[in-house]
């Protein structure tokens, strides 16, 4: 049976027991989704990635990233590139969708084959 976490689990609070548990689940479309946010979780979602990585998570990790409730563009960016260098995809919601900046960001970051391409600031340009 596949499983489908499609709210995105709160990473903060993983345990070992918990990510070698994640790790032997298959799930819907190969994606354990998880949900970054806060800037200010970074400690907390780090060692949780840590985790993660060190129990061997081989499934495709997908990571909600909430932008524009308490976070700069500047914090926005930091997070998908941190996750994107991880190999860790993710995917913003705004938390405004009638801001122009978080509706662009959104664009350019869940269209896959431009945020893989493209760097922010030429698509931003």
């Amino acid at each position: 049976m596949r499983v489908d976490f499609c709210q995105g689990l709160d990473i903060r609070f993983i345990t070992i027991k918990q990510a070698k548990i994640l790790n032997e689940l298959k799930y819907w479309k190969g994606i354990a989704r998880f949900a970054w946010d806060s800037i200010k979780d970074e400690n907390e979602i780090k060692k949780g990635i840590d985790i993660l990585i060190k129990n061997g998570m081989r499934s495709k990790v997908m990571f909600y990233v909430l932008i524009g409730y308490d976070s700069t563009p500047e914090e926005d960016l930091y997070r998908v590139n941190y996750l994107k260098s991880l190999k860790m995809d993710p995917f913003v919601i705004p938390y405004n969708r009638e801001d122009g900046y978080q509706k662009r960001f959104a664009r350019w970051v869940n269209r896959k084959a431009i945020f893989y391409k493209i760097e922010w600031e030429e698509y931003a340009r």
